[in-house]
């Protein structure tokens, strides 16, 4: 009977534990407000978002079959893109002509050519938390490689969530292009995207353009 009462105990101490953790955590995490055209966004509005790789392309680095495995990619599209309340942003993000470099001598793989354009089914949501300022996408895509040729033909799905920070940390400055990329810091504390079961991280930088009937000016305020 001593052990059982033990025991509870301990389940109780182990719920308030982790219930303490999510209120702490909630508390952090601080939700933004989308500004467009100095107003503030208080019900979904339809957005026509221009994305465009700084470098002429951003790159998915990863390991397949043990190998580094690196997706470059030059052109960006985003459709169906809107803004919500509460920081919320949805919508599919397209990556156009791309190329996979395997090895430690990244060596190009004309046998590995994706079937295009990949799409990634994103939603985020722009917060605060222990004071980094960033967008959190929650993301679901399949790379598929058609090629029989290809040493991992078939497809890989890539899951998971990245951070989005603006690389001049001007978030809540209303501009017409936010520069972005992604947070390697929240990646690596949070846990971050999956290609297949390895780890994967977007490298390079992203000017972020809102273009619906002309530019606007943005910002999100947290």
């Amino acid at each position: 009977m001593r052990v059982q009462r033990h025991r509870f105990s301990v389940l109780i101490l182990i719920v308030a534990a982790s219930l303490g953790l999510m209120a702490l955590y909630a508390s952090a995490a601080q939700a933004a407000t989308w500004m467009v055209n100095g107003t503030n966004v208080t019900s979904k509005l339809s957005i026509g978002e221009t994305d465009t790789a700084e470098n002429g392309k951003i790159t998915l680095l990863s390991k397949v079959l043990g190998m580094k495995f690196a997706l470059s990619c030059e052109k960006l599209e985003f459709l169906n893109a809107a803004f919500e309340p509460g920081g919320v942003e949805t919508g599919e993000f397209f990556w156009k002509t791309c190329k996979v470099k395997l090895g430690e001598k990244e060596e190009e793989s004309a046998a590995c050519k994706p079937k295009e354009p990949i799409d990634l089914n994103e939603k985020a949501k722009g917060e605060k938390v222990e004071g980094q300022e960033d967008e959190e996408f929650v993301t679901s895509a399949t790379i598929e490689f058609p090629n029989e040729e290809c040493v991992f033909s078939g497809k890989l799905p890539l899951t998971g969530t990245w951070w989005m920070v603006d690389c001049e940390n001007t978030w809540g400055t209303e501009k017409l292009v936010h520069l972005v990329q992604e947070s390697m810091s929240a990646a690596l504390a949070r846990g971050g995207l999956k290609l297949e079961n390895e780890p994967a991280f977007i490298d390079g930088s992203i000017n972020m353009e809102i273009n619906d009937g002309g530019p606007k000016k943005f910002s999100a305020l947290f």
